[in-house]
C-alpha cells in the first residue's frame, strides 16, 4: 500500500526533479560542446533523449521544454558531423584501396 503523499510535497519534489533535469542537460550539452568526436556527441544525443523527466507523458508541461531544445540544438549540429564523417570514411577507405591495388601509378594520389 502506498501511502498519500500532500500536494505540496509532490509539488516541490516534481520541482526539484525538473530543476535538476535540466542542470543535468545543461552539463551535458557543456560536454557535447567539448567533444570533437562525433561518436561521443551523438551518445550524449541520445543520453538527453532517454533523461527521465519528473512528469507524465500527458502533462503537455512546457518547464521541460529547455531541455528538448538543447537536444534540438544537438542534432542541428550532428547533422552535417554525421555526413562529414561518413564521408571521410569513404574517401579514407577509397585511398587505402587506391595503395593496396596492383596499380603503382595512382599511389601518389592516395597519399
Amino acid at each position: 500500500m502506498t501511502p498519500k503523499t500532500e500536494p505540496w510535497y509532490e509539488y516541490t519534489m516534481n520541482e526539484t526533479k525538473t530543476r535538476h533535469r535540466m542542470q543535468l542537460a545543461d552539463i551535458r550539452f557543456c560536454q557535447f560542446q567539448a567533444y570533437a568526436d562525433p561518436t561521443k556527441k551523438e551518445e550524449i544525443t541520445e543520453e538527453l533523449k532517454h533523461l527521465p523527466s519528473a512528469h507524465t507523458d500527458a502533462d503537455d508541461n512546457i518547464r521541460e521544454s529547455h531541455v528538448d531544445m538543447l537536444r534540438a540544438n544537438m542534432l542541428r549540429i550532428m547533422g552535417p558531423a554525421r555526413e562529414y564523417q561518413a564521408y571521410m570514411n569513404e574517401l579514407f577507405s577509397k585511398c587505402i584501396r587506391g595503395l593496396e591495388d596492383s596499380i603503382s601509378w595512382n599511389d601518389t594520389s592516395s597519399l
